[in-house]
């Protein structure tokens, strides 16, 4: 059975607590965080990273897409308490998955780069992954 059949008739307002909420962000500073956090993991990582993407300056990143040279297993990183998510599992037993979608499901480590994280944590972190 589908989701769709239990959500009702369409999406909802959002509620005046989320509202208040959202009202006292500060993008600006969110995002400005975002990127020097992506520049940051950049500046540590770009030597030994195989799959550089180029960083639009007007765009806001949500992740360091980083591909070690060396296979870095994303167990590795759990244990070190860094979460790095596994992007797109599915595609593993995809048939139709050409050979560089299924070595990016098992090997990019899209490393978090928060806006509530400052230089120490991303230092902290881009440590960690230079020594696994």
């Amino acid at each position: 059975m589908h989701y769709e059949i239990f959500a009702g008739e369409g999406p909802a307002l959002v509620s005046a607590w989320s509202t208040s909420l959202l009202q006292q962000a500060t993008y600006t500073h969110m995002q400005a965080q975002r990127r020097a956090n992506f520049q940051q993991l950049h500046e540590a990582l770009k030597h030994n990273n195989s799959w550089v993407l180029p960083q639009p300056p007007d765009t806001v990143p949500m992740y360091y897409p980083w591909l070690p040279a060396r296979p870095v297993p994303h167990e590795a990183c759990w244990q070190q308490q860094l979460y790095v998510p596994r992007l797109w599992p599915e595609v593993a037993s995809l048939p139709e998955a050409n050979p560089f979608e299924q070595h990016l499901t098992s090997q990019l480590l899209p490393v978090p780069i928060d806006h509530r994280y400052d230089a120490a944590a991303m230092q902290a972190g881009s440590d960690i992954l230079t020594s696994l």
